[in-house]
């Protein structure tokens, strides 16, 4: 273990010992989209009361949630706080439409999500909102990986990254010729439960291709019921739309066009003096009676430029059921206030979003995590993993050395089998971010070329369904 690691560790174990939860992994990266090394183990497990009992009277508003539409946005009102979607790009900042851009607590003043930052990538912890979707693109006109590479560079031991000039990112919160092109939407309105429904549509743009991709989000806004509160259902579509004209010349059938790292994230922002809002973050299972199987203590970890600078949610933790992150003061949760709940599945796309119950993230051919799995057979980018050293194929040997993907390939690293599946939770000053990827590769959009695959045939959908709660009302929509 690095020094730097052992260091951040220390800190991010400081608060909360003893509780038996499983801590999870550190890693170090300049950006978060990163693999760590595992630390710690389960020996038991904490639940959430079946009731799940508000702290406080949570006043529910006339008739359900109330909404105003304008020109550029809506804002929603439930018993949870007032929630605000754009639909077009807000000229004054960078913030990401068709995500959630704001959210305001109800009774308070000070945005517990907020979103109208300056330009920057959804993997700066700091930016994204809630749902603000992303990945990390590849292009090249070659049919072969040749040497010296036409489209990678190998500067030294330790890095092997994809030419400056044939990768970025691509997200919702950047503009055409490389981010959205085109922006639609439905007008709200109340469906038969008073809920507030709405979609609203992204196209996105690589500077070649147009659409390359689009997302559509499809939200209910709803009240609390009895004692819980109220929260927000988002199904986003995720469509590839590159197809032939993705491919190469002559019909050699060689992608030009690579995807990594396709995520949604979900950001909290600071309180007004800059603090972090919630220095821990508890991650729980899908079980009837939720069990606690991971946490963090997102406060103290290091900055993103630093070693040790996030908590990896592994494979291992997704396909026992991780489906949702609390926002928290620690494993007891909130005492006095209300904890904010991100959770994250994966649903099968046909027929209405909210026809048929969600699955877990790790459910086969379903979500952003079926999209790994089917990548992990389609054609890398280049066979460069994080090291110098070039790999036989886009399926090397499996690295049972190291966790690291620093320390050896991007693919078929440790115990875990293909393409590295994980979420992440990140700090940057007082923000705090989950980041949740279909898998991950290297330290940010160049490196890896190994675990940059072609994109699929025009029209493969990939569909994910998220929820988002201010207090006890969230929803993993286990049944339709």
């Amino acid at each position: 273990m690095r020094r730097g690691w052992a260091l951040a560790l220390a800190a991010a174990l400081a608060v909360g010992m003893g509780t038996g939860i499983a801590w999870l992994s550190t890693s170090g990266s300049t950006l978060p989209g990163e693999v760590g090394t595992t630390l710690g183990t389960t020996t038991r497990s904490s639940t959430e009361t079946a009731a799940r009992p508000p702290l406080r009277p949570r006043a529910a508003v006339p008739d359900g949630p109330a909404f105003t539409a304008f020109e550029d946005r809506v804002e929603v009102t439930n018993s949870d706080g007032t929630w605000t979607v754009w639909w077009t790009f807000d000229p004054n900042s960078s913030l990401a439409p068709g995500a959630v851009s704001r959210f305001v607590p109800r009774g308070e003043t000070e945005p517990l999500v907020n979103d109208a930052g300056p330009e920057g990538t959804i993997n700066d912890p700091r930016f994204g909102g809630l749902g603000a979707f992303g990945w990390h693109h590849a292009r090249r006109d070659g049919c072969c990986d040749t040497t010296p590479q036409n489209f990678a560079s190998v500067d030294g031991p330790g890095e092997a990254d994809i030419d400056a000039n044939h990768a970025w990112g691509i997200d919702s919160r950047g503009r055409s010729p490389f981010g959205v092109s085109a922006i639609s939407h439905t007008r709200p309105a109340r469906n038969a439960e008073g809920d507030v429904v709405f979609q609203v549509s992204l196209d996105y743009s690589d500077g070649w291709h147009n659409p390359v991709l689009a997302t559509t989000y499809s939200y209910e806004f709803y009240d609390g019921k009895g004692p819980l509160g109220g929260g927000v259902r988002v199904w986003t579509e995720v469509v590839e739309r590159c197809g032939e004209t993705c491919l190469e010349a002559g019909g050699s059938g060689f992608s030009r066009v690579f995807v990594k790292e396709p995520k949604i994230v979900a950001v909290i922002a600071p309180r007004a003096d800059g603090a972090i809002t919630y220095g821990h973050a508890t991650v729980f299972d899908d079980s009837a009676t939720p069990q606690a199987i991971a946490q963090c203590n997102i406060g103290n970890l290091p900055e993103p430029d630093r070693s040790g600078s996030s908590c990896a949610v592994r494979q291992a933790l997704l396909e026992r059921g991780a489906s949702r992150i609390r926002f928290d003061d620690g494993i007891a949760g909130c005492p006095g206030r209300e904890c904010f709940h991100a959770s994250f599945r994966s649903y099968r796309g046909a027929g209405p979003a909210h026809a048929a119950p969600s699955l877990r993230w790790s459910a086969p051919g379903a979500g952003l995590d079926g999209w790994a799995a089917a990548s992990n057979e389609r054609r890398c980018y280049g066979l460069w993993g994080g090291s110098g050293t070039r790999a036989p194929s886009c399926d090397p040997p499996v690295d049972t050395t190291t966790t690291d993907d620093t320390g050896g390939g991007c693919v078929n690293v440790g115990d875990a089998r293909g393409l590295p599946r994980q979420w992440e939770l990140h700090r940057r000053g007082g923000w705090a971010q989950a980041l949740v990827p279909g898998w991950t590769g290297g330290h940010g959009g160049y490196d890896c070329p190994l675990a940059s695959r072609a994109f699929g045939p025009d029209g493969e959908t990939w569909s994910l369904y998220a929820n988002y709660s201010y207090g006890p009302g969230w929803d993993l929509h286990t049944a339709p």
